[in-house]
Formats: structure tokens, sequence, C-alpha cells
């Protein structure tokens, strides 16, 4: 999905990723949540110029456990948290 970030947000939370793939948007809502940043929806109008998807579901299950571990590994060492190294 489409996503927006001021600068101080985006300097806060993406150095802090761990996953650039399909658990991303989860792991960035997680850093939001621990600096205590507002997180909204706002109406956009988007043309998809195509339909094809290259998501596999079977074939991209490991990357998405990989990443879940990842991401929950972080939190629990306090990757995430204000005070967490980058």
């Amino acid at each position: 999905g489409l996503k927006g970030f001021s600068r101080e947000a985006a300097s806060r939370v993406l150095p802090r990723l761990r996953t650039h793939r399909f658990l991303a948007d989860i792991e960035v809502l997680l850093i939001a949540e621990r600096f205590g940043m507002k997180v909204g929806t706002i109406p956009v109008h988007l043309t998809c110029l195509s339909s094809d998807s290259t998501v596999r579901v079977l074939g991209h299950a490991p990357a998405v456990i990989a990443d879940a571990l990842r991401i929950k590994w972080a939190q629990v060492m306090g990757r995430y948290d204000p005070s967490g190294g980058r």
C-alpha cells in the first residue's frame, strides 16, 4: 500500500526497520506506536497500471515467517524503543 511520512517520522521509524518485504507495514506500526506517533488514514486516488501480482503465498511463506521472527526479536531486544539502538 501507499504510505506517507513526515520528515521527522521517517527519520525515527525507517532507520529502525529490520525488514523491507511483506511485514514492513506491521513493523512501521510497531515502531510508530513505541514513539507515541499518531497514525491515520487519508483518502487517495491511485490508478493501478497492472493487476499482475508477484506474490506467491507458498513460495513467500518462509520469508514471511523469517521476517515475523526478526521483528519479534527486535521488539524483545528493545530495538523499537525510542532509547533503543539503530
